[in-house]
């Protein structure tokens, strides 16, 4: 709305353009990694609550069983997982993700100067290095991409959350411990990913099309 107005000077409204297209941008991309994060989170943790409250918890006449019926759900309509990943793939091979690795890594800059988090702020910086790697990797075979493009939206989520926990841990210390957990098992994962994606792109598409083929009817 402010774009649309005559009041704002040369500076004033190139600056601003330049804001809403970056934002525009990351709004693309972060929304449907929200949608993915968010209903596969859900279904983790409702699941873990059945185990928590064991077979009683399993019967539908349980609040817990009902939660967990209704997670499963979750990740399918609006969309199902994949295709949450697929629309982020889509935005990735466009642009986007550095534009939201700039702001990441921005926000992973201004932490340096706080010993407490300076050395996890260091681990997701090079958690977002190798998601940048991963994704060269990808792009060189688009449906190898969309095999893995899960694997590749899990680590985007990764850094985002990391970056937003220590953030939380800058306002209130006693957040640190959660940062200093999920950052430490979550760089372990991030590897182990891009291990996935880059050591078994050769000849993959192949071997998955002979394994599936073992099941067609004779």
């Amino acid at each position: 709305r402010a774009l649309e107005r005559d009041d704002l000077s040369p500076a004033e409204r190139t600056e601003l353009q330049q804001d809403h297209e970056r934002d525009e941008i990351r709004v693309r991309l972060l929304t449907p990694l929200c949608k993915y994060f968010a209903t596969e989170v859900c279904t983790g943790v409702t699941r873990d609550a059945l185990q928590v409250f064991g077979g009683i918890g399993f019967t539908m006449d349980s609040d817990v069983g009902k939660y967990h019926a209704d997670s499963l759900i979750m990740t399918i309509y609006e969309g199902t997982s994949e295709i949450q990943a697929s629309f982020a793939l889509k935005e990735i091979g466009k642009g986007a993700l550095k534009v939201v690795f700039d702001v990441v890594r921005g926000e992973l800059a201004e932490m340096q100067n706080d010993p407490s988090r300076a050395g996890l702020a260091k681990r997701v910086v090079e958690m977002t290095h190798r998601v940048d790697q991963a994704a060269a990797a990808l792009f060189s075979d688009l449906g190898y991409a969309l095999l893995r493009a899960k694997l590749l939206a899990e680590m985007v989520i990764d850094c985002a959350a990391a970056t937003e926990l220590l953030h939380q841990a800058g306002a209130d210390p006693s957040r640190l411990a959660l940062a200093e957990a999920f950052v430490i098992r979550h760089s372990l994962e991030c590897e182990h990913k891009f291990r996935r994606i880059h050591e078994n792109a050769e000849g993959r598409i192949e071997l998955e099309s002979r394994v599936l083929s073992t099941f067609e009817p004779r």
